[in-house]
């Protein structure tokens, strides 16, 4: 941003300001630098802008302990969820007559969004004696020791297909495509 136009505007520089110094929070490397950083930077909100940033210190208060997990290990966030979250609200701003619940869930559970793959799966199988082992065993008396020797199950290979869940690319797709 042009810095010069920002600073004949001193309140404009102010959140500007503030608003980069609260993106470098998430480059910090640990949950204490970054709890550190932003209790400064909460504290360095001038009062004419505290409104404007109100949201953010909110959020905090509510979801600390979540928004510093962040820091953790891989820097996994829900915004992926939240975007999907937003776009549903869209569409039933839009839409009338569903809610928000019944609208996810048709977009979720609906059969068209589902990962579908073939699996093979070993089970096994109770064995049906064949006409010529029951005989056998008439004649035999009951023999345990003959009983033993062969196994009651069989494995067979089963064939299916397996849903997945929801997959995401298709689902995106979908969306991206609802009128606005």
């Amino acid at each position: 941003m042009d810095t010069t136009a920002i600073g004949s505007f001193p309140l404009l520089s102010a959140a500007y300001d503030l608003k980069e110094r609260y993106f470098k929070i998430w480059d910090l490397e640990t949950k204490e630098e970054a709890l550190a950083e932003y209790l400064n930077w909460e504290a360095s909100i001038p009062l004419e802008l505290a409104k404007a940033f109100k949201p953010i210190p909110v959020a905090w208060r509510t979801w600390r302990k979540y928004i510093l997990n962040y820091f953790d290990d891989k820097r996994i966030t829900n915004a992926f969820t939240e975007s999907f979250n937003a776009k549903i609200r869209r569409a039933y701003r839009n839409g009338h007559g569903y809610s928000f619940e019944v609208l996810r869930a048709k977009v979720l559970f609906s059969d068209a969004m589902q990962k579908k793959v073939r699996i093979a799966e070993q089970v096994k199988v109770k064995r049906k004696q064949r006409f010529e082992e029951i005989s056998l065993a008439r004649v035999a008396c009951f023999d345990l020791v003959a009983s033993f020797d062969e196994p009651e199950y069989d494995i067979k290979t089963v064939r299916r297909i397996a849903t997945l869940g929801t997959y995401l690319p298709t689902l995106l797709d979908e969306i991206d495509r609802w009128p606005i």
